[in-house]
């Protein structure tokens, strides 16, 4: 989504280990565009003048907050360039918090053994972040969120990926999705699995949500089928 300056406001904090230090508001920008995301990370975009005060603010690794969202993101990268009118602007992006899971990998060997998925995915991030067998691993500030308890069974073992990748193939795998929860007050991160909402029209239980090119809301649309990566045999040793 793209919003302007007098929609919002945009809080940025310079954060360690430990805490969450507020150090600015963006009071002035052109552009700013937040993605809405069901399972991980995604890219966020920034436009704003170059001045004084958004020098102490546009720096790699603050992170950046719209005041009454659930989401936060990280600077990335700051660019400063002229703008079509001759203005010296900054363009400024990064990753919503999601992208920190990409920060550590399964150590040593997770085994899960006949357990619900999201309760699988809880505790790789538990082993990973907030309980690691290297207290220099903690990550003090994040913690989870309730358990849903879904997603079917799983038997497991993993050793030494990164931590994003497990749960977004581990999730996708049964409709499951997960953010990272911001709330800058109590200076904590929440990890929840997430549950997607049946909008088809075979239930009448929730708002039906049609998409098609007819009714206008979709633009365009492609159909592909493919045999390209059938196999009729694997071999498992």
């Amino acid at each position: 989504m793209q919003l302007d300056s007098k929609q919002l406001q945009i809080i940025v904090f310079k954060v360690d280990n430990e805490t969450f230090e507020q150090v600015g508001l963006v009071n002035q920008f052109t552009s700013f565009m937040w993605p809405t995301t069901f399972r991980g990370y995604g890219q966020f975009n920034l436009t704003c003048p170059v001045n004084d005060e958004m020098r102490e603010l546009m720096k790699e690794g603050y992170w950046i907050w719209c005041d009454g969202s659930k989401q936060a993101g990280i600077i990335e990268t700051v660019r400063a360039e002229n703008d079509d009118d001759g203005m010296f602007m900054y363009e400024v992006s990064g990753f919503t918090l999601e992208y920190l899971l990409t920060t550590r990998i399964v150590w040593g060997t997770y085994n899960a053994n006949n357990i619900d998925v999201s309760t699988a995915a809880r505790q790789i991030v538990d082993q990973a972040f907030i309980n690691p067998s290297d207290s220099n691993r903690k990550l003090s500030y994040l913690q989870l969120g309730e358990d849903p308890v879904t997603g079917g069974k799983i038997t497991k073992q993993q050793t030494g990926s990164e931590v994003y990748s497990v749960l977004d193939e581990m999730l996708s795998d049964v409709g499951l999705g997960f953010n990272i929860v911001f709330d800058p007050t109590k200076q904590l991160l929440t990890f929840d699995i997430m549950q997607g909402v049946d909008r088809s029209i075979s239930q009448n239980v929730n708002d039906i949500v049609v998409l098609s090119t007819d009714m206008e809301d979709i633009l365009t649309s492609a159909y592909e089928v493919s045999i390209q990566d059938e196999k009729t045999i694997a071999f498992v040793q």
